[in-house]
């Protein structure tokens, strides 16, 4: 069955009730799951606590929290780096918890180093909606610093695992899904 659904923060206020005037059944979560340096692991984002924190803040505005679309640290997963293990138990984790919440969907996003790459944020187009877009000659002078899904900006990226096969792709998203399915 097709929902309607949209991105947005739990903080999104009095703008949920636009939402619901517009039809919009769910939300796909705007919840940052980075890590959390000085926290417990029950504070970590992934961990039960949060995310059902999270889950009743999107509730008391009438929308249910149906999909969760940001990931922890998952770079050394995809491209089969030591410590992957330990990024796997953690998407692992917050899996069982989302089970736990009955939170049914999670969008792991299979694109390492880079990932979604965008130069711009505000770009007009229908109904002057402002759209986000990528301009290759436009990457140098982006509106903010280009970042892979885990926050590192481009120019700070290690250049030595820029280049990863096909074969090694396939076979780290294997070892993902032998772990985690």
């Amino acid at each position: 069955m097709l929902k309607i659904a949209i991105s947005a923060s739990p903080l999104a206020g009095q703008r949920w009730t636009l939402m619901r005037q517009c039809g919009v059944e769910c939300a796909v979560g705007g919840i940052s799951l980075r890590p959390k340096p000085d926290a417990t692991p029950d504070e970590q984002p992934w961990s039960y606590t949060p995310l059902a924190k999270a889950k009743r803040a999107y509730e008391a505005y009438g929308i249910p929290l149906a999909v969760i679309e940001s990931r922890p640290p998952m770079e050394k997963i995809k491209l089969g780096l030591p410590g992957r293990d330990e990024e796997i138990e953690v998407v692992c984790e917050l899996l069982r918890n989302m089970g736990r919440l009955e939170i049914p969907v999670w969008c792991y996003a299979w694109m390492p180093i880079l990932g979604v790459i965008r130069t711009s944020q505000s770009i007009s187009s229908r109904g002057a909606a402002l759209v986000s877009g990528f301009d290759l000659d436009m990457l140098q002078s982006a509106e903010r610093p280009i970042r892979n899904l885990d926050g590192v900006q481009l120019d700070e990226q290690e250049t030595s695992v820029a280049s990863v096969t096909e074969e090694q792709q396939w076979d780290c998203l294997k070892y993902f899904l032998e772990r985690v399915v």
